[in-house]
């Protein structure tokens, strides 16, 4: 792109999905002669007809008329994709911007279901001196997601003897006189739409005071918001008229500081770089949960408060890391190199005591094809030998282990209901502390070729 232009991309693409390979599903007359053999089997003699094969009015009249049906074919169909995108590109010296903006839609295959995601992007650089410069990193999507009901499988066990549509095309509760369940019906009477707000945004300045010197400050925000609800009608079988909400919410804060230093070194057979880095990590989750049955008007979610009440959840998660670093990197005539840092995290996760720990690491190498001994060999392109060590930490558990945890147990004095608390299975662990794994490596680099 030429400075002081505007440049503009646009794709798109469209298909679709289908499958062409699943299960291997009996027809209906490998169904009616497996069903023929077993009842033979149970009753020592062959089944002198349908009636005493099938013992189902509605699958006996299927079989008379020949009337098979094919589940896979019902409810799984192809799907439309398509996505667009656009980007418009432009800047000079001091400035330079993107944008973007993008939509993504896919049918799904099964029932009632179906995925599309809007996003849009911004990214800006601006160096306001030689010195200084400052830059940005935006970002916003939203999806929703409709989901097939969670019995949506039950049609690989569906007999292709069975009648899917009533005698007017709409679909029928039970297939047979069982009677199971329509997968068709269920899905028809079961909704789930999962939207998401995923909201980034990142800031930074880059100083350069003098030279060999770099600082940069990095602060950026994650927040996800979601919103997950579930709702079976009234007419939905053994279980209807009610349903779920979850609301979520997550939010992602990282402060970065970050100092680069190329020592001045007047003799240029040595180089010797720094660099140092403090950092600040939390991230807070949070969801409420709200279910009922029994809910007298058919709105999806929305009418459940009007529903009994069948349960109430609340999760909290807050971490926290704080994070130094500092590291060396020396080099004689670039063919001795040494690595040395050292890392110090402190983790909310863990109990008072245990909280930080110190990390380590060395690494050492010798580029033994810059020796003078080999520089001339053409045939050898590189020749070095590498050996380090070091040790990384795991944090990977969940807040509050260290913690005893109680759960609530109600208790009825009179017409009142009072709330207790006791411990739970999980006892308090406040030892808990970082997990230090250390490794140690040597290798030999070798990259030759021959020429004539």
């Amino acid at each position: 792109m030429k400075k002081g232009k505007v440049q503009v991309d646009f794709n798109t693409y469209m298909g679709t999905q289908f499958l062409t390979k699943n299960f291997d599903f009996y027809s209906g007359e490998e169904f009616y002669q497996l069903r023929k053999e077993a009842v033979r089997t149970e009753m020592g003699r062959i089944p002198e007809d349908a009636h005493e094969v099938l013992m189902d009015a509605i699958m006996e009249k299927a079989y008379a008329d020949k009337n098979f049906t094919n589940w896979e074919k019902l409810m799984l169909n192809p799907a439309f994709v398509q996505k667009y995108d656009v980007s418009i590109r432009g800047g000079g010296d001091k400035m330079r911007i993107a944008t973007s903006l993008g939509f993504y839609k896919q049918d799904g295959m099964a029932p009632n279901s179906d995925y599309s995601r809007g996003n849009l992007a911004l990214n800006m650089d601006y160096e306001i001196y030689k010195w200084l410069s400052i830059g940005s990193n935006i970002s916003y999507a939203r999806s929703k997601q409709t989901r097939e009901d969670g019995n949506f499988n039950e049609y690989i066990t569906r007999s292709p003897l069975g009648q899917p549509f009533n005698e007017d095309g709409s679909y029928a509760e039970y297939i047979n006189s069982s009677p199971d369940v329509n997968p068709l019906f269920r899905a028809q009477h079961a909704n789930r739409e999962i939207m998401r707000n995923n909201f980034k945004i990142n800031l930074f300045t880059d100083l350069k005071l003098f030279k060999g010197f770099n600082y940069r400050l990095n602060a950026s925000f994650y927040n996800v918001q979601k919103e997950d609800g579930q709702y079976k009608d009234k007419a939905y079988p053994n279980g209807g008229a009610s349903g779920t909400l979850l609301n979520g919410n997550k939010e992602h804060f990282l402060i970065e500081n970050i100092v680069n230093y190329r020592v001045p070194v007047k003799n240029q057979d040595h180089r010797l770089d720094l660099t140092f880095v403090q950092s600040w990590d939390q991230e807070t989750q949070k969801e409420m949960e709200y279910s009922a049955n029994n809910v007298p008007v058919d709105f999806d979610w929305n009418m459940l408060p009007d529903g009994n009440v069948t349960g109430i959840g609340r999760k909290y998660e807050e971490r926290t890391l704080l994070s130094f670093m500092a590291r060396a990197q020396y080099g004689l005539m670039d063919r001795y190199l040494l690595t040395a840092a050292w890392r110090r995290d402190g983790s909310s996760v863990f109990g008072p005591s245990n909280k930080w720990g110190d990390f380590l690491s060395l690494a050492l190498a010798w580029r033994i094809k810059e020796e003078s001994f080999l520089k001339d060999v053409n045939w050898l392109s590189n020749l070095k030998l590498r050996a380090s060590y070091g040790q990384v930490g795991n944090q990977a558990i969940k807040p509050y282990k260290t913690l005893g945890a109680t759960e609530g147990l109600g208790t009825e004095f009179g017409n009142v209901l009072e709330t207790g608390y006791l411990p739970t299975k999980e006892l308090s662990n406040p030892n808990l502390k970082w997990e230090t794994t250390s490794s140690a490596n040597f290798a030999v680099d070798l990259v030759y070729w021959k020429t004539d």
